[in-house]
């Protein structure tokens, strides 16, 4: 499988990333954890 050099990428990257929202520095998983914790839980 041919590989692709990096240096075409990079301004596409560059375009696409300008595109995407800015991503939180924080993520919380509480409601996540809630969700498996009451999975894992007998009925």
């Amino acid at each position: 499988m041919p590989v692709l050099p990096s240096w075409p990428s990079e301004p596409l990257w560059d375009q696409f990333a300008a595109l995407l929202p800015e991503r939180p520095e924080y993520h919380d998983l509480s409601i996540v954890k809630d969700y498996i914790d009451n999975q894992k839980r007998p009925a």
